[in-house]
């Protein structure tokens, strides 16, 4: 699979380096050669970045159709989209 930018991603291994655990969700924030590679930034709850790697398609997996996590946003700012990458893209176009 291929991601874009702001594709809301999953990591599928523990990086113990950086303090991140298989499941934990990112962001991409580039994307190098067409997939080849993803720039992924991880935030704590605060909002802070714990972690800005750069990973390969095999580390990181979609969150599209994926049961076990939801969001908690409110509808008048998200009405129409249940899509993790649509409503991340929304957010960061909506901060600009």
């Amino acid at each position: 699979m291929i991601f874009e930018e702001l594709d809301v991603v999953k990591i599928t291994h523990s990086i113990a380096k950086y303090g991140l655990k298989k499941g934990d969700i990112g962001a991409i924030v580039n994307v190098y050669n067409d997939g080849e590679a993803y720039e992924v930034e991880f935030v704590a709850p605060d909002g802070r970045t714990t972690a800005l790697l750069t990973l390969m398609p095999n580390d990181i997996r979609s969150l599209e159709n994926n049961p076990f996590h939801t969001w908690n946003v409110h509808p008048d700012i998200y009405p129409s989209s249940n899509s993790y990458a649509a409503r991340t893209k929304q957010f960061y176009n909506n901060q600009l």
